[in-house]
């Protein structure tokens, strides 16, 4: 069989969930599959090394959303007839509209369907939103089966298409595979310096994200003010860049100042996907405010390295940790310092948290090799269909 993978949204610039997902995904395939032929569409100046003859790589310039809606419609289209596509894999949310063939569609994007993040929009951003999502609805619409990261992302998309049968998803967790994610580069000296200074007796706090408004950052802060009022020993590290959105950085900023937190949080820039597993091994707590996931990958990451996680109660977080994270009212930061509080106080439930979080592990999530040989039995099954 062909298959076309399309994932020409993800640039070389951008590390996250999406990256994550890709990355781990198609190296998997790269040594899984050497039977069905691939042609791997993705943004120029992304790169990925791949061993396998059967995986073609073809680079596009994607200028603008508009110019996706395009490629999307029209240039995936040429690329079915030049390379004779079986099957779509439409990997980044949006895809073909009535494909010629068949179309299996991942929606991994949570924002067109998170209460949180679109309550608090204007009415421009969320009439941009109401475009982005008919776009989407109309890609799953047309599309064979759907892909999701958890059964609460389903439940998101179908809260407003409940015409879409749950028939049509098809639930399988992102992989992670902690052996690969430790064979990681040194934290740079920068961040070593930073880390090097806190005592030896204080609790590192770590949340590792991204800095976009749904990710609860204005919730944390409010939280170490409480824990700072509560006279604990800590350190809150986070990983925020200017760059990624400036005016909430500076937001941000403007409260730990005003709070005068200054000696509580260690802000860090984004640090890469290849040393972040550092990060991990040095702290002893990971809390997670963030409001609008589809999946959470440092959640599953906090586990693995047997950090206890304190989480905001979404159903999304809490199908992700399962009974391994104590959870608090999304918004509630009293709420969250207490979580939190309780965990740095009693070493017995951070022990219970941990064994919990082995569990977790062991019977919902998988690693890369069975999430990828997943999606291979799904394009086969289209095999001669």
């Amino acid at each position: 069989m062909n298959i076309l993978i399309s994932a020409v949204a993800i640039k070389n610039k951008e590390e996250g969930g999406s990256t994550r997902h890709l990355k781990g995904f198609i190296l998997s395939l790269d040594k899984l599959d050497k039977k069905n032929k691939y042609f791997l569409c993705i943004g120029e100046g992304f790169s990925i090394n791949t061993n396998n003859p059967n995986i073609k790589i073809l680079a596009f310039n994607i200028k603008s959303s508009l110019y996706r809606f395009y490629w999307d419609q029209i240039k995936i289209r040429k690329l079915i007839k030049k390379y004779k596509i079986d099957v779509i894999v439409s990997l980044l949310n949006f895809g073909c509209i009535n494909s010629p063939v068949k179309q299996i569609n991942f929606q991994c994007g949570p924002t067109c369907f998170c209460k949180y993040y679109l309550k608090n929009l204007s009415f421009k951003k969320k009439s941009i939103i109401f475009i982005r999502r008919t776009i989407l609805y109309l890609t799953i619409k047309s599309s064979t089966i759907i892909v999701i990261p958890t059964v609460a992302m389903r439940d998101m998309i179908r809260n407003f298409y409940p015409d879409i049968p749950r028939s049509k998803f098809t639930v399988i967790p992102h992989g992670f595979d902690k052996k690969k994610f430790c064979e990681c580069k040194k934290l740079s000296k920068n961040i070593q310096e930073k880390l090097k200074n806190i005592e030896l007796d204080t609790i590192k706090i770590l949340y590792v994200s991204r800095l976009y408004s749904y990710k609860g950052y204005d919730v944390l802060i409010n939280t170490v003010k409480k824990l700072k009022d509560y006279g604990l020993r800590f350190r809150l590290i986070i990983t925020m860049e200017r760059k990624d959105l400036p005016c909430e950085f500076d937001k941000n900023m403007s409260m730990i100042k005003h709070f005068g937190l200054n000696d509580y949080i260690i802000v860090l820039n984004r640090v890469p996907e290849d040393s972040v597993a550092n990060l991990y091994q040095q702290c002893d707590l990971f809390v997670f405010p963030s409001l609008c996931e589809s999946f959470g990958f440092p959640m599953v990451e906090a586990m693995g390295f047997g950090l206890p996680v304190v989480a905001a109660g979404t159903k999304v977080n809490r199908e992700v940790c399962g009974e391994a994270a104590l959870y608090y009212a999304p918004l509630n930061h009293d709420e969250a310092a207490e979580k939190i509080k309780l965990l740095m106080e009693d070493k017995a439930l951070r022990d219970k948290i941990v064994k919990k979080s082995v569990f977790q592990l062991e019977n919902y999530h998988i690693n890369w090799d069975l999430y990828s040989a997943k999606i291979i039995d799904i394009i086969e099954s289209y095999n001669g269909s």
